[in-house]
This record gives C-alpha cells, structure tokens and sequence, in this order.
C-alpha cells in the first residue's frame, strides 16, 4: 500500500475510536445524573452497577445504597443512617425514579414528575397492601394540567421493602403503633419536593386509605403545605389515628356510603373541623373510587381550585 494512504487510514481509524469513546461518555453522563442530600450534583451509577458503588451522604459518610433489583432481593443492607438522596434518570420521559432514606433508616422509592414552571406539585401516598402504580390514572390526568407528582411507596410495599436491617414486607410490620413511623416516609417525600424550590402553596398532599390517616398527621402539624387530600380515612388505621388538618390549610375528605367505617369518620371529622369540604362518590374505597367518573371529575376541579395561587 502506499505509504502516505496507510498513514491517513490509521490517523482516520484513530479518530473514530476517539469519536466513539468521547460518545460514551456523553451518554454515560446524561443517563447517570445525580442530586446529593446537599443539593451538589453528583454521578452515581444506573442499574445494577449501583448495589456496587458508594454513594455520599448528608454527613460525608459513604454508605452502598440497594439498586432496584437489590431492593426486591434483598441483596444490599444500608446502614440506618440517614440523608442519602439518589435520583436515576435512566427511563424515558420526564419521570426519575428517586430513592431515599428516612431518618430511622428505610429506604424509600418514588416516582417524581416536575411540574411545568409555577405549577402545583401533588405528593400520593398510597394505601394499605397495594403501591405507588394506584396513582398512575391521576397523575397522568394532573401532568396534563402540568401539575407535577411525586409518589411513594410506604415502607414494606412496591419497591420500599429495605428496612434498616434487612428486608422487610408491610404484612409483617405490626400494627399496634408500628405504622405511625411511617409518617417519616411521608416526610422524607416533602423534603424532596421542597428541594426542588416548589412554592408552600402549590404543594397539596393526597392520601388513601392509611395514606389519608398519615396525610391528615402531616396536614395537621406542617405548616407548609398549601392544601391536603383524605380518600376513605378511618378513625384509625393500624394504629394511625386520624388528625384533623390544621385550620386555615384546604382540605378535602371524601368517602363512599357503601364504606361505612370510611363514612362515619369522614362525617366525624367534618362535625370537628370546621371548614373542610367533603365529597362523596357511589362506590370504592381509596383510589378504587376513582372509578366514579362524576366523582373523579369533581376531585380534579376540587384540586385545580385549591392549588390556585
């Protein structure tokens, strides 16, 4: 071959592998964004790599936070230290899959949408034995209003089953008092979404079932909250009582005739706390109510008007 044309396929050849690498990176970089408990950005990595990698937290201290699949299996034991702050951006859309750890060490999972700029941001917190998917209608529905959503999977459900010792299922958590910890989970949602600069009074939080009885505890005593959501509550929930929103915030309660207990604490919360409004729907209980559609609608024109600035 010619010299000079064998010099020019080699620089040519090295250029590309240049050119490929320098994509990977690119790729890398955009798929395995990070915000730390401090707010600096950071790069973890995605997928499983992450069960193998350290991750920072609020203290400086490195502990190994459980990937997804080491959430299910039970592969990975963080201590119950407490602020890690973990987003994965690695799924299409504008969705992140965030993880974090409460203050008495759970490792807690949720599904952020940001909302469109000066718009409300609603945190769902599911019921009893079912997980953060019951709210996929509704926040499609509210991410069309450009609302934006973060929810949760308590403690024990979905992909929240790593305890501070191992993993653990919501059907083994004791119900004498046990679930009121979960109030923390409820907590560490907020301090997500107040993270992301969304103004008091475009932050409402909704709760079903036993998430009605933890939103209620968070409505009564959190003053930065611009309106709250009961779906069915009881007046006590495995060991959840039910607390009345503190006055002046908005607040909704509804329940169906055909969920009697559900009923009667949504009438005996309604004779206490003056102020909240009450909408009844034909059947369901939690997010199954949802399927009233009158009912449905009067709950997002209820939310459009409460998240107003």
């Amino acid at each position: 071959m010619n010299p000079r044309r064998a010099t020019a396929c080699a620089f040519l050849g090295l250029a590309a592998v240049a050119s490929a690498l320098t994509a990977g990176q690119s790729e890398a970089s955009s798929k395995d964004d990070a915000v730390e408990a401090g707010g600096r950005a950071s790069r973890p990595p995605s997928g499983e790599a992450l069960a193998g990698r350290d991750a920072v937290e609020a203290g400086g201290r490195a502990s190994r936070p459980p990937s997804g699949k080491g959430l299910a299996a039970g592969d990975a034991s963080p201590r119950p230290d407490t602020g890690v702050l973990i987003i994965k951006k690695d799924q299409p859309g504008p969705e992140r899959t965030v993880r974090l750890k409460t203050t008495d060490g759970w490792w807690i999972v949720m599904t952020y949408r940001p909302p469109r700029k000066g718009s409300p941001v609603a945190v769902l917190v599911h019921g009893f034995g079912t997980n953060r998917r019951d709210w996929a209608g509704l926040a499609a529905d509210l991410a069309r209003k450009g609302w934006g959503t973060l929810a949760l999977d308590l403690r024990g459900h979905g992909d929240s089953r790593m305890g501070p010792s191992g993993p653990v299922d919501f059907a083994s958590i004791d119900g004498g008092g046990a679930w009121l910890d979960a109030a923390k989970d409820v907590e560490a949602a907020l301090g997500y979404v107040r993270g992301q600069r969304i103004a008091t009074r475009r932050l409402c939080l909704v709760g079903a079932s036993i998430g009605a009885n933890l939103v209620s505890r968070a409505a009564a005593a959190d003053p930065g909250l611009g309106c709250a959501v009961l779906l069915s509550p009881r007046r006590d929930f495995q060991g959840v009582p039910l607390a009345s929103p503190r006055p002046g915030l908005r607040a909704l309660a509804a329940a169906s005739r055909a969920d009697p207990h559900s009923y009667e604490a949504l009438e005996s919360l309604a004779a206490r706390r003056p102020g909240i409004e009450t909408l009844d729907a034909a059947r369901g209980h939690g997010a199954a109510m949802f399927q009233d559609r009158d009912f449905y609608r009067d709950l997002l024109r209820w939310l459009d008007n409460a998240a107003r600035p």
